[in-house]
């Protein structure tokens, strides 16, 4: 029968796909779940209805000829209806979870024997083949840093020794040893010095036969070192990474210290041969002392008594009777005096010399102090190899090799003479006294070597 009312059909959606085997609240959430909206029959309100199904209610006598129900009624009950599938689908999915997680010990197997023996072997092998690269590595990086610290204790010898103007020996003694020398310029406790990082005690070897051996502990003093030439004062830290060194601090021998002296990197002694130890875990810092000490000399010429003096690090003024010749460690204060008056003052950086004449303080022309023994042998190779020079038969004239080269070496000695003397020749020149004088006038007399050159009246002493 059509009445007007035009009933429209759409098509159902599917329900909403909530995992089956749930005996609890999960379940009746099942029959009610949609994915659209959907109605509520007011005779019934437990009764959930699709949007298709809408039309076939029966309402009662509120329903119309169609059967429909006003949209509004059924969107109220949409949304109390919403609200209520939402909750039932939070319970639903959290006790599925839960279920998951009950169920999944049971659902899981263990390992067996085989597979953790499996798994542990493997862990074996890796470890064989990883610890020796990483034990190296170790050792390694411990050996940069033992070659460092070396360097330093080493710098800080030398640095101690010029700044207290001492070498110290090879004890442990706070006051003359050599790891609290080194400790107290690094502000580091003794121990640290003494053994390194690993446990192992550190050597201080230095030569039996050398200027160290005989003068440990060394406190230089006004003196300086007398007449005790500093040679061969080296010194000899060694240390290893690996097993401690059965040998004590002190003293050995030339041939075997030298055996560690010049011991080249990586490699073993032969001093070390009774030593289990290998050359790589061995590490040898070497400190030469020669350089730190400079030769000064000092000569008196005027007689006696006389008021030339020196002063050491400005104490101890000392007169200058003769002459003094000693080694001083370098940046010593060296002192000129007259009278016990400083007239010159400077640091000794380096061999030098100085003379008193005059009543005054003079550079000597002696290099500086150095020795000059090669360029004198050189100028007498080359002077026998002039004189043995043969000369050309019948073109032969004027002097001989001989005499030219004597007068050549007297003109250079009285230069020198004069060179050292000036400017006081005029005082020397009255006073027919002195040597210089009389030296250059014999040399400037008419049958002389080289006549007038060097005379008092046209030579160099006019």
């Amino acid at each position: 029968m059509n009445c007007g009312t035009k009933i429209v059909r759409t098509r159902p959606r599917q329900l909403a796909r909530i995992p089956t085997g749930f005996r609890n609240k999960a379940q009746g959430c099942e029959s009610r779940a949609t994915l659209g909206k959907t109605c509520l029959d007011r005779t019934n309100p437990e009764r959930v209805v699709p949007p298709h199904h809408a039309s076939q209610v029966r309402t009662g006598p509120a329903t119309t000829l169609s059967g429909l129900r006003p949209r509004r009624d059924c969107t109220q009950g949409s949304s109390f209806l919403s609200l209520r599938l939402a909750t039932d689908r939070r319970v639903a999915t959290l006790g599925w979870m839960a279920r998951s997680l009950r169920d999944w010990p049971r659902q899981r197997g263990g390992h067996t024997l085989i597979e953790m023996i499996a798994v542990v072997a493997i862990l074996l092998v890796l470890a064989a083949a990883i610890t020796p690269v990483v034990i190296r590595r170790m050792d390694r990086a411990a050996w940069t840093k033992e070659v460092i610290d070396l360097g330093a204790i080493s710098n800080a010898l030398v640095l101690q020794t010029l700044k207290n103007y001492s070498i110290p020996d090879a004890t442990t003694n706070v006051s003359t040893g050599w790891a609290p020398a080194a400790a107290n310029w690094t502000i580091r406790p003794t121990s640290q010095i003494s053994t390194n990082n690993r446990g192992y005690a550190r050597l201080f070897l230095y030569e039996s036969g050398g200027w160290i051996a005989g003068n440990v502990p060394f406190t230089q003093t006004a003196s300086g070192t007398g007449n005790n030439v500093p040679s061969s004062t080296r010194i000899a830290i060694v240390s290893t990474i690996a097993s401690a060194l059965p040998y004590t601090n002190g003293a050995i021998d030339s041939a075997n210290f030298s055996s560690v002296w010049n011991a080249a990197q990586y490699t073993k002694p032969s001093f070390f041969s009774s030593w289990t130890g290998k050359g790589d875990d061995l590490i040898i810092q070497r400190v030469n002392l020669d350089s730190l000490f400079h030769r000064l000399i000092l000569v008196n010429r005027d007689p006696t008594p006389s008021p030339a003096a020196y002063s050491i690090n400005s104490t101890n003024t000392q007169l200058l009777t003769t002459m003094t010749s000693s080694y001083y460690l370098d940046g010593t204060v060296v002192g000129l005096c007259t009278n016990a008056v400083p007239m010159y003052r400077f640091a000794l950086t380096s061999d030098i010399s100085f003379t008193f004449e005059s009543g005054s303080w003079h550079a000597q022309l002696t290099g500086g102090g150095k020795d000059n023994s090669a360029a004198a042998q050189s100028f007498a190779n080359q002077a026998l190899t002039f004189i043995g020079t043969a000369s050309t038969p019948g073109t032969h004239q004027g002097a001989d090799t001989q005499g030219l080269v004597s007068g050549f070496y007297s003109f250079m000695y009285a230069y020198t003479v004069w060179a050292d003397k000036c400017p006081h020749f005029q005082w020397t020149g009255n006073n027919v006294q002195a040597v210089d004088y009389l030296i250059l006038d014999a040399l400037a007399k008419n049958n002389g070597i080289i006549d007038g050159a060097a005379g008092s009246q046209n030579g160099l002493i006019k």
